[in-house]
């Protein structure tokens, strides 16, 4: 039950933080930079928590709170991102690639349909 509410509460100050940066880079009009800076820092900030818990003693709940809660809050790009890491690390090069082409095939198919659809 503790860990629900962390992630919930950070869940949140995720979201906060990923409405501030879009607010800051509201200016671009052709790049759509706010996504860009989300997803990089995203993947920045779960590979290393997720890479170093072990190292800087983060407690279980507090890992759940930060890569489920706030950057799944921020962004899901981040965990496409570390899970396609993960694989090319542990020698899955095909997999890792497959991940990297069916994620982004299908979610742009995906959002064309959503696209038609409406």
């Amino acid at each position: 039950m503790k860990e629900s509410i962390l992630v919930f509460l950070f869940g949140g100050f995720g979201c906060l933080f990923r409405y501030g940066i879009a607010k800051f880079l509201a200016f671009s009009n052709s790049l759509p930079m706010a996504t860009l800076v989300v997803n990089v820092l995203g993947s920045l900030i779960l590979s290393f928590i997720l890479f170093s818990s072990s190292k800087l003693q983060i407690s279980p709940s507090m890992k759940v709170a930060i890569t489920t809660g706030m950057m799944g809050g921020f962004t899901t790009f981040s965990t496409f991102s570390h899970q396609t890491v993960s694989l090319f690390n542990s020698g899955q090069h095909l997999l890792g690639a497959l991940n990297i082409l069916l994620n982004v095939v299908l979610c742009l198919v995906a959002s064309y349909l959503g696209f038609r659809l409406a």
